[in-house]
């Protein structure tokens, strides 16, 4: 995964700018995103792991509170 779809994945997950940036940042500063002469910036594998784990996580959460908001919309339908 480049930098430019490590920023992308972030604004889907709905990270704010800042927090994009912010978090781009220090991945800079922690290694986890690595400058190569050939692709420009990359972001190590564990890291790629890491935000995809964290985004199928934040998917799952999501579809839990819609499925519980539609049952309770349902009940208060038949009621």
């Amino acid at each position: 995964m480049n930098i430019y779809e490590a920023v992308e994945e972030l604004t889907k997950a709905g990270v704010s700018e800042s927090i994009r940036t912010l978090t781009i940042r220090k991945w800079i500063k922690e290694g986890k995103i690595t400058s190569s002469d050939n692709n420009g910036y990359s972001v190590d594998k564990q890291t790629t792991k890491l935000l995809q784990n964290s985004l199928r996580d934040e998917k799952n959460e999501i579809i839990k509170k819609l499925q519980t908001k539609i049952k309770l919309q349902e009940q208060y339908i038949e009621g």
